[in-house]
């Protein structure tokens, strides 16, 4: 959906951190959207990872979504079926698409 947009993208499985990778991407300067079916493992430990680089950090380009409330603490999710959660917290292919072309497009 995104490539017939003209926008690239690449995903990354991480079931572990990979301090190395994450620093990495980071580097890059592209966008990074970590995008976790879950109260987000990775999103803290990244941004602990970039803590200790004891430089300023660029968050405009770090992108969380999980199911975390919008104050990021852990919440109590209403019975559904999949497809309803994912779509609900921005985890379905169509609402990423959706949230990187705004971030993209500055939005």
């Amino acid at each position: 959906e995104l490539e017939q947009s003209g926008i690239m993208v690449g995903v990354v499985d991480m079931p572990s951190i990979d301090e190395q990778l994450l620093l990495d991407l980071y580097h890059s300067g592209k966008w990074i959207i970590i995008a976790e079916q879950n109260n987000g493992y990775i999103w803290p430990e990244y941004r602990r990872v970039l803590c200790k680089l004891r430089e300023p950090i660029d968050t405009t380009r770090l992108v969380p979504i999980n199911a975390l409330d919008k104050n990021g603490r852990p919440q109590f999710i209403h019975s559904a079926t999949y497809q309803q959660l994912v779509d609900h917290f921005g985890l379905s292919s169509g609402r990423l698409a959706e949230t990187i072309r705004q971030k993209i497009n500055g939005r």
